[in-house]
């Protein structure tokens, strides 16, 4: 259904580097995956981040 609504271009998404050992956000957003530095660690349990493994997809509305 999102994926369906952003096709339809009342949603946009983009991606959040999350880690899932300490449970805490990075902080980092990015508009594209292209755009992921492999060079990434925590900033609190000092884990190296993987694409596969720490990126989570989000939406947001961009029109109503």
């Amino acid at each position: 259904m999102l994926e369906e609504l952003k096709r339809e271009g009342f949603l946009a998404n983009f991606y959040e580097v999350y880690c899932h050992d300490c449970g805490k956000s990075s902080g980092r957003f990015f508009d594209s995956l292209e755009e992921f530095d492999n060079d990434l660690y925590c900033d609190f349990c000092e884990k190296h981040f993987s694409l596969e493994e720490n990126v989570i997809v989000l939406y947001k509305v961009i029109h109503i």
